[in-house]
């Protein structure tokens, strides 16, 4: 199993292959741009043009190839709903984003009994239950102001960030909280097609202090994780 994921016909290394082919053939060599203050992988093509199907076919391939990976663990999410309770959030109402199997919807469920809806772009999302096939970047009219958490671990996933952010903060209910898992795989690794914002913590905090200034969100909190090898914690912004 290990030769062959060395040598790239099983593993992470062949999705990553097949989403540069993609994006070479549509788009070119890969490049990065600059976007309200970070770096993200350019979906632009030579006359300029955003080819959204070129991100979308690369993020449905590498759903595929992962389908059945899960970074996301029970006793994270217990903890951050414990963390957020502590904080005064009351969980009935949790939208997770990029869930890929589910894997977190059961776990928001199982830790608090709470209304749990998952959105993943890939079509494999009709597989798995309380999940729907929907672009993060987008917001459905009644989801503004109905969701008591709203939690991602895929926000590396997003050709726009800020966009992505901006519109999942629409959708917190008064004293909800957005939580982002971040790791140091986030942090150390670089942006790609799959993966086209990366982003250390002080970068990501700083990009969310952008977003709630001046608003009736709380400044990024921290909320660190006892004892884990891959340095994994919460950001979480709450509405007042």
């Amino acid at each position: 199993m290990n030769i062959l994921r060395k040598l790239g016909l099983i593993g992470p290394k062949k999705h990553d292959r097949e989403a540069l082919e993609i994006y070479n053939e549509r788009i070119g060599s890969t490049r990065l741009t600059e976007r309200d203050g970070v770096k993200v992988v350019d979906y632009r093509k030579a006359d300029g043009s955003f080819d959204y199907e070129a991100y979308k076919a690369i993020q449905t391939a590498a759903n595929k190839a992962k389908i059945d990976w899960r970074s996301v663990q029970p006793e994270n999410i217990a903890f951050l709903c414990h963390a957020l309770t502590e904080r005064g959030v009351k969980i009935r109402k949790v939208l997770c984003h990029g869930t890929r199997n589910g894997a977190e919807q059961k776990f928001f469920h199982e830790a608090t009994g709470a209304e749990v809806l998952g959105t993943e772009i890939s079509d494999t999302a009709t597989q798995f239950p309380m999940t729907i096939q929907w672009d993060f970047h987008e917001v459905k009219p009644e989801w503004q102001g109905a969701f008591d958490v709203i939690f991602s671990n895929s926000w590396d996933h997003s050709y726009d960030p800020k966009l992505a952010l901006s519109r999942w903060l629409t959708c917190i209910a008064k004293g909800g909280a957005l939580a982002l898992e971040w790791s140091n795989v986030h942090g150390k690794t670089e942006a790609s097609p799959i993966d086209p914002f990366r982003s250390n913590l002080p970068e990501l905090i700083s990009l969310l202090e952008t977003l709630v200034a001046n608003s009736e969100f709380s400044k990024p909190e921290v909320i660190p994780l006892p004892d884990n090898d891959r340095e994994k914690l919460f950001v979480a912004v709450f509405r007042k």
